[in-house]
C-alpha cells in the first residue's frame, strides 16, 4: 500500500507542477523512468552514470542504482579469454574514477541508510585500482555497518580476498584461513541448486573457467589467483597443492556427477574408471598443471600429507580434493620416470590398479628399447614394465663386470632413456602435441625443458663410455649399425660384417645416416640424439 501511495502522490505532485517533490515520492519506491520524465529526460538510459548520481541525489539505496552500478563495474573487471579480453588488461580508469566519486559524495551525504554497501563498493573499487590498503581500509568501514545479509556475506567473501592479498603466510594467518575456507565451503554445499548440479555434471564450464555458481567462483578465485601462488613464494608448494586440489574438485565431489560427450551421466568414479570415453577433467585443472610443473620431491610430500596428514587443515582439504591414490601414485611414478629415478617409480606405478590405468589417456605404440620406431601391441601396464626394465638395467649396469656385456646393457638402458622423452613420451609426459589440454599443455616447450636436456645428454654420454668399453669388435659395429653412424663403422670397424655391407653398400646408406644430418625442418629429437 505504501509503494501504491507513493506512486499517487507523486503523480499528483507533478500534475500540479510540484516537480521537485514528485521526484522524492518517485525515488523513495526506485521509479527511475518517472523520475527522469520529471525533469523532461524520458528515454534516458536508465544505467548511465549520469542517471545513477540524478537518483543517488534522492535515494542513493534504491535497488536500481545498485542493478546499474553492478552493470558498470562487470564492464571494469578484466574478463578471460570466454569474453574475448585479456586477463591482464587494465580497466577504464575514468570510469572507475567518476564511480568512486559518485561513491564518496554518498558516503559523504546523509541520505543514505545502508552505508556498509558504498564502503564494500569503495573497496571493491580501489582494489580494481591496485590500492589494495586502501581497498582494506574501506573494507574495515563496511564491516563495522549493519546491512543485509547479501551484503555482509559479500564483505565477508571480501575480507577473505584482501586477506590473501595482505596477509604475512605464517601459521597464524593459515588458521584464519581454514577458519574462513570451513565457512565459504559451508556456503558453497548449502547453497547449491540444481541449476548448479546440472551445469557441473556437463563439465566444460567448470573446467573453461566460466562462471555459474558465485560461491565456487570466488573460492577458485581465491585460491588459484591469490592463495596458491603466494604459498608457492612461500615455500608452502604442499598446502599450495592441496588448496588447488579444493579449488578444482570440491563442486565435483560434491555433484559427483558427470556427464559424457555422448549425454550419458556417471557417477565421477565410474567416469574416472571407465576405459569407454577420455578423461578431460583430471588432466587439465590448475591442480594437475601445478603438481606437474613444482617438482617431483614436491609430489611425493604432498602424497605423504595426503596419507598422513598434519592436523586439521590438512584433514579438511583432503576431504574436500581428489585424492585417488591411483590417481596421485601415478602422477608421483610418472614423474620419476621423468626425472630417472626408476628404483622410486617402480615402488609408486606398482601399487597402481589395472582399471585405474585404462582412463588416464594415454598409450605407447613402439618398443622403447628400439632404434628405430618398432610397433608392439598396446598393453596397459606400460610404465612400470619400463620402469621395472630400467631399474633392472641399472643395477645389471652397476654389478657386470665383463665389458662387451655391460656396453649392451648400457646401450639398452641409454635407448630406453631417450625413446622415453621421445616417441615414446608417454612413459614420462601426459601431453604433447595437443591442444586438448587446454591450459596445461600450451604452457610447456618438452623438448626444451630442463629434464628433457638432463635426459638426452645422459643417454647419449652412455652411449659413448658403452663404446669405450667394448672389446668385441663386431659388437661395437652392430651397436652403431643399429645408430646408422655407417660412415663410423666403416672407419673404425671395416673388416667385421657390417663393416664389411656398409662399405659395400654406401651409395645406399649415404643419405640416410646420422653422420649426415638432415634438414632442420626433418630433424627431430630421436634423430638428433644418436649423433655421436
Amino acid at each position: 500500500m505504501r509503494q501504491l501511495c507513493h506512486s499517487y502522490i507523486a503523480g499528483a505532485y507533478y500534475r500540479t507542477d510540484r516537480s521537485e517533490e514528485a521526484i522524492d515520492y518517485f525515488a523513495q519506491i526506485g521509479d527511475v523512468e518517472s523520475m527522469l520524465y520529471c525533469v523532461g529526460k524520458s528515454g534516458y538510459s536508465k544505467t548511465s552514470l549520469s542517471t545513477i548520481e540524478f537518483v543517488c541525489q534522492y535515494n542513493p539505496d534504491a535497488i536500481a542504482v545498485r542493478s546499474a552500478l553492478q552493470h558498470h563495474i562487470r564492464d571494469l573487471e578484466p574478463f578471460g579469454e570466454y569474453a574475448m579480453r585479456n586477463e591482464e588488461s587494465d580497466c577504464d580508469c575514468k570510469l572507475c574514477d567518476d564511480i568512486y566519486t559518485l561513491c564518496m559524495n554518498v558516503v559523504n551525504g546523509s541520505k543514505s541508510k545502508d552505508k556498509a554497501f558504498w564502503y564494500y563498493t569503495l573497496a571493491f573499487l580501489a582494489d580494481l585500482k591496485g590500492e589494495i590498503y586502501k581497498a582494506n581500509y574501506w573494507l574495515d568501514l563496511a564491516e563495522k555497518r549493519k546491512t543485509s545479509q547479501f551484503i555482509t556475506e559479500s564483505i565477508a567473501v571480501m575480507r577473505i580476498y584482501l586477506d590473501a592479498k595482505l596477509s604475512v603466510y605464517n601459521s597464524a594467518y593459515e588458521a584464519k584461513l581454514l577458519n574462513q575456507l570451513q565457512w565459504l565451503d559451508g556456503k558453497i554445499v548449502n547453497d547449491i541448486t540444481d541449476y548448479v548440479r546440472e551445469m557441473t555434471a556437463k563439465g566444460y564450464r567448470l573446467q573453461n573457467c566460466e562462471s555459474y555458481y558465485y560461491w565456487n567462483d570466488m573460492m577458485r578465485r581465491i585460491l588459484l589467483s591469490e592463495v596458491c601462488p603466494r604459498m608457492i613464494q612461500a615455500g608452502k608448494s604442499v598446502r599450495a597443492l592441496q588448496l588447488a586440489n579444493m579449488a578444482d574438485n570440491r563442486l565435483l565431489g560434491i555433484v559427483n556427477k558427470q556427464m559424457d560427450w555422448d549425454g550419458k551421466t556417471h557417477t565421477m568414479r565410474e567416469y574416472r574408471y571407465s576405459a569407454e570415453h577420455f578423461n578431460a577433467i583430471d588432466y587439465r585443472n590448475h591442480f594437475f598443471e601445478m603438481v606437474d610443473s613444482l617438482g617431483v620431491n614436491t609430489a611425493k610430500a604432498y602424497l605423504r600429507r595426503v596419507e598422513s596428514p598434519r592436523g586439521g587443515f590438512d584433514s579438511f582439504l583432503n576431504a574436500r580434493g581428489y585424492t585417488d591414490r591411483n590417481y596421485l601414485y601415478d602422477i608421483v611414478g610418472t614423474q620419476c620416470l621423468r626425472t630417472m629415478q626408476y628404483g622410486e617409480a617402480v615402488k609408486y606405478l606398482k601399487p597402481i590398479s589395472i582399471a585405474f590405468q585404462y582412463h588416464h589417456n594415454l598409450y605407447m605404440d613402439y618398443d622403447p628399447f628400439c632404434v628405430e620406431h618398432e610397433p608392439i601391441e598396446q598393453k596397459i601396464n606400460f610404465k612400470y614394465d619400463f620402469a621395472k626394465e630400467m631399474n633392472s638395467l641399472q643395477q645389471s649396469i652397476n654389478v657386470t663386470e665383463d665389458p662387451n656385456r655391460k656396453a649392451e646393457f648400457m646401450v639398452k638402458y641409454a635407448m630406453g632413456i631417450r625413446n622415453s622423452f621421445s616417441y615414446c613420451w608417454a612413459l614420462t609426459q601426459y601431453y604433447k602435441g595437443t591442444s586438448y589440454y587446454g591450459q596445461v599443455c600450451d604452457k610447456r616447450d618438452w623438448q626444451n625443458d630442463s629434464h628433457t636436456k638432463a635426459a638426452m645428454k645422459r643417454s647419449k654420454e652412455m652411449i659413448k663410455l658403452a663404446l669405450e668399453i667394448i672389446s668385441d669388435d663386431e659388437l661395437g659395429a652392430n651397436i652403431l649399425y643399429d645408430m646408422c653412424n655407417y660412415k663410423t663403422v666403416a672407419n673404425k670397424y671395416p673388416n667385421t660384417i657390417k663393416g664389411e655391407l656398409v662399405r659395400g653398400s654406401c651409395d645406399n646408406l649415404v643419405n640416410y645416416h646420422a653422420e649426415n644430418p638432415p634438414s632442420e625442418n626433418q630433424r627431430g629429437i630421436a634423430y638428433q640424439s644418436w649423433q655421436l
